[in-house]
């Protein structure tokens, strides 16, 4: 396991931790609130036609759009943390089900963790939202699902927003593996470095 870096200007880092549990309950209401939002919206946008009807090949285009929503979504993660300038990697933390994209072993800035945690949000769901009243059959029923599992599982991002906002700036974060996330707030009696 890698070490915890002592980062000069910073006190000692503490542990960030993901309720697991809490973020599992987090995700499935939200599910349920983007499936009636998210209809009553496609609705409203298609001058009240809005219904979804599919077979089995329906079935399939779900189980593709699953995959490549989970993908997507991680990839933006990953584009917009390269853009920042930090290394990537990717994975599946296949205890947890879920995928990631991180900067290992690098300090990250507050307000770029933000941007990076934010992006899937700002990319897919205005780009779902302008599909669902110019796309009919299989297609709305890719628009409207990668919707609600993007946001949907965009609960951990959301997570780490609110407790973003919290910490002070100068702030950075530190994931030294799949595992263990730490965050390094500045030295000092008010914060600031």
């Amino acid at each position: 396991m890698p070490a915890r870096p002592s980062l000069p200007g910073y006190g000692d880092p503490y542990r960030f931790e993901y309720p697991g549990l809490w973020l599992q309950v987090g995700a499935t209401a939200l599910a349920i609130v983007c499936l009636v939002g998210y209809s009553w919206l496609a609705a409203t946008l298609r001058n009240g036609e809005f219904a979804i009807t599919f077979g089995p090949a329906g079935l399939v285009v779900l189980l593709g759009t699953f995959v490549g929503t989970v993908l997507i979504h991680e990839a933006i993660h990953g584009a917009v943390a390269r853009l920042l300038g930090y290394g990537v990697s990717y994975g599946i933390v296949w205890s947890m089900a879920a995928a990631y994209a991180a900067s290992f072993e690098q300090p990250i800035a507050r307000r770029d963790t933000a941007i990076v945690a934010a992006a899937p949000l700002a990319v897919l769901t205005p780009l779902g939202i302008a599909l669902l009243p110019v796309v009919d059959g299989l297609a709305l029923l890719v628009a409207f699902f990668t919707l609600v599992l993007n946001t949907a599982s965009a609960v951990g991002d959301l997570y780490l927003l609110a407790r973003l906002a919290r910490m002070p700036q100068g702030t950075v974060l530190y994931d030294v593996s799949v595992d263990e996330m730490l965050v390094y707030e500045p030295a000092g009696p008010s914060g600031e470095s």
